[in-house]
């Protein structure tokens, strides 16, 4: 499997419903091998993330990210996100600083 159709596989799973079968069906391989390949295009590029991805490091950058977030989506206390993906979450009581 060449490296091109290994990280189209990978991005195949990242952006559909994720069954690997179904993957596998479509690029003429193995369930097995889809999985196979996923991990390692996944560990690959989180291998990555040191060089893409930098979170806030001292308690100005937080409030500014929060800050940040907070104008463009009124989202409070939130300083990264992985993905554009919200999930509704009932408090299950007070807020604790």
């Amino acid at each position: 499997m060449t490296p091109i159709n290994q990280l189209l596989t990978a991005l195949q799973f990242y952006a559909s419903d994720g069954h690997q079968i179904n993957i596998g069906d479509f690029m003429q391989m193995d369930q097995s091998t889809v999985s196979r390949i996923i991990k390692k295009v996944s560990e690959a590029i989180a291998g990555l993330r040191n060089q893409f991805v930098e979170m806030p490091a001292t308690n100005q950058q937080k409030i500014a990210c929060q800050s940040n977030f907070y104008s463009i989506a009124r989202f409070p206390r939130v300083i990264g996100c992985i993905d554009g993906t919200h999930i509704k979450v009932r408090s299950p009581g007070k807020i604790i600083n």
